[in-house]
């Protein structure tokens, strides 16, 4: 039998964030990514591209390699009778009892929209009562998970640095911007943006600038936009950003060939860009507490970083990310403020 009073047996709770603060955040990410991946991709990708998130000291079932989409607590022992509910895909949102009628047994048709893991077997007269709970499972219901997200914090040591400060050149930009938010509106502009938000994390305008932050350790404020595959190959993006707190504050760009992943957080006289060899961190002037301009130029296949006109890394190449071109995503966790303006994406 799992352990039914572990801390993270009703999913990614308070609880389990104060228990396993650094496994439930990473969870909490890895959630959030196979939502970006629809089933209908990641049930046909190799298993060991986007493996479970699994705690330390977890005990699985000999022979059983978690499919994308699960996960399991530090310390939790997963019981046989779970795996077979492992190798569906349900509708979105649906639990098991909404789907399989009453009675129904192995062997009999599937509802509509299920089919099984390729490769997988049910084992003779399974039936789908007594279900895991819904977090277990890579679909159905329970722990509701926003669209977009980020991956989990893989930190590297600081490794390359940033190449000598040299004044910033101009590039060369056309037209009108491709996109852009001067947060100037009463609200956040909804026709711009959907909001996302877990527990006390917030997004509000204020004085100008988007102000987005936490009230805990536990939460997360995020906003996003809806995918659009006309972002253009190559584009500079410019943005004002105010950093006070002593959390994560990420944003993420898909181009539709890589994904631009910054990241901002203590110490704040560095900031880590998600290279195609993995995270990096670079040297740069203290951002903490001061409004400070950034502008990313990218040519298509690299991409280079200025922080109040001077030089912070230079043609380095983003990590390969082909799916949702056009989704912007800015997230800030923990407690943390963050004041946002002049958001910009210019093609060039």
């Amino acid at each position: 039998m799992a352990d039914e009073r572990h801390p993270c047996i009703d999913g990614l709770t308070e609880e389990c964030f104060r228990a396993y603060p650094e496994w439930a955040k990473q969870a909490f990410a890895y959630k959030l990514l196979n939502v970006l991946i629809p089933a209908e991709i990641s049930k046909r990708l190799p298993k060991g591209l986007f493996p479970g998130i699994i705690g330390p000291g977890a005990i699985l079932p000999p022979g059983w390699i978690p499919p994308p989409g699960v996960i399991v607590p530090p310390n939790y022992t997963v019981p046989p009778s779970w795996i077979p509910f492992t190798y569906f895909i349900l509708p979105p949102g649906e639990t098991w009892e909404q789907i399989f009628s009453p009675g129904w047994t192995e062997g009999d048709p599937f509802p509509d929209g299920v089919n099984l893991e390729p490769g997988t077997t049910l084992p003779p007269g399974w039936t789908p009562e007594n279900p895991p709970p819904a977090w277990f499972t890579p679909g159905g219901s329970g722990f509701a998970i926003p669209p977009g997200g980020v991956l989990p914090p893989l930190y590297l040591p600081p490794g390359l640095q940033s190449p000598p400060h040299t004044p910033q050149p101009r590039s060369p930009v056309s037209g009108a911007p491709w996109f852009y938010d001067k947060f100037d509106g009463p609200t956040l502009d909804l026709t711009k943006w959907t909001e996302y938000n877990y527990l006390n994390g917030f997004n509000e305008i204020v004085s100008g600038r988007l102000k987005q932050y936490c009230t805990d350790d536990f939460s997360a404020a995020e906003i996003d936009t809806d995918e659009d595959a006309t972002i253009p190959a190559a584009f500079e993006l410019t943005f004002q950003l105010e950093y006070c707190g002593a959390g994560e504050h990420n944003i993420y760009i898909f181009t539709g060939a890589h994904s631009i992943d910054l990241t901002f957080e203590p110490p704040t006289t560095q900031v880590e860009f998600y290279t195609s060899t993995g995270r990096v961190l670079y040297t740069c002037a203290d951002y903490l507490n001061n409004n400070v301009s950034w502008k990313l130029v990218y040519n298509g296949t690299l991409a280079t970083l200025y922080q109040d006109n001077v030089l912070i890394f230079e043609n380095v190449a983003p990590r390969v990310r082909t799916t949702n071109p056009g989704i912007i995503h800015i997230v800030t966790y923990e407690t943390t403020i963050v004041y946002i303006d002049e958001f910009k994406i210019q093609e060039i």
